[in-house]
């Protein structure tokens, strides 16, 4: 598991009335990377109907890496191909581990599929792409045939954290080709994405109005709060500013942010 800190950066913009808006770069951890291993079901006959849930024991299954597919040439594990026609779909799943999900507000997924894909958590299904609505079975076709760049283009999409449990999770996804298919290809990545610290606290800018005097809250001793006079000017330090830190009534408009020291 790998875990990324970014520089935070929260902005508080107020006019009258006031608006609040924030941009932040969070810590972010890597639960799956690409070309990860696998276990996969490359079979004429679908695995069951409980394949997507964690407790399926899939110990039978090949472990093999990332990407998978057939038909170009860049493969690391080759499957079946689609000139059988039974084969319309396959299978993979993946243990990963979260010591604590609480710590996590959603989950960044990018996903290499030729041709579609539907994604399950702890047995949930969380997104599919390019495929249709409604009950999905060994047989469905995706919607389209995925051609040219978009054969070798990671599609993202984020979702919910709130799927994942302390500990041991599971994901699930199924592959699907379009009909008549020429090649396949799946591989992806997982990461997630949770609340910026300083010093244990989240970081986090707030704004209270009372008539017309605005208040800043924030946690943490090791920042700075800064402002910015619009429409042009430059950041300034607030060097001596602690929270709670009372503003005068506003007679222009200014960005607030609250950076590391």
């Amino acid at each position: 598991m790998t875990v990324r800190v970014m520089l935070l950066f929260v902005v508080v913009a107020f006019a009258a009335p006031l608006v609040l808006a924030s941009s932040t770069n969070p810590p972010i951890t890597t639960l799956i990377a690409r070309e990860s291993l696998w276990r996969y079901w490359d079979n004429a006959d679908a695995p069951g109907p409980f394949w997507k849930t964690a407790a399926f024991a899939d110990g039978g299954w090949p472990l093999k890496p990332a990407q998978f597919g057939y038909g170009e040439n860049d493969e690391a594990t080759t499957v079946s191909s689609g000139s059988n026609p039974h084969i319309t779909t396959h299978y993979f799943r993946r243990k990963f581990h979260v010591p604590r999900a609480a710590d996590f507000t959603n989950l960044l997924a990018e996903v290499l599929r030729d041709d579609g894909v539907v994604v399950h958590v702890n047995g949930q299904e969380v997104f599919r792409m390019n495929l249709p609505s409604g009950e999905i079975n060994h047989f469905t076709y995706a919607s389209a045939q995925v051609t040219g760049t978009n054969e070798s283009f990671y599609f993202a999409t984020n979702f919910s954290s709130s799927v994942l449990v302390d500990g041991e999770n599971t994901i699930a996804v199924e592959l699907h080709q379009a009909a008549n298919p020429t090649d396949a290809s799946f591989d992806m990545s997982l990461s997630a994405i949770g609340s910026p610290q300083i010093e244990g606290h989240p970081l986090n800018l707030s704004a209270e109005r009372s008539g017309s005097a605005v208040t800043l809250r924030w946690q943490g001793t090791n920042s700075v709060l800064e402002q910015l006079r619009l429409p042009t000017g430059s950041w300034e330090s607030l060097t001596n500013a602690v929270s709670p830190h009372q503003l005068p009534a506003p007679t222009d408009s200014r960005l607030f942010r609250l950076r590391r020291k």
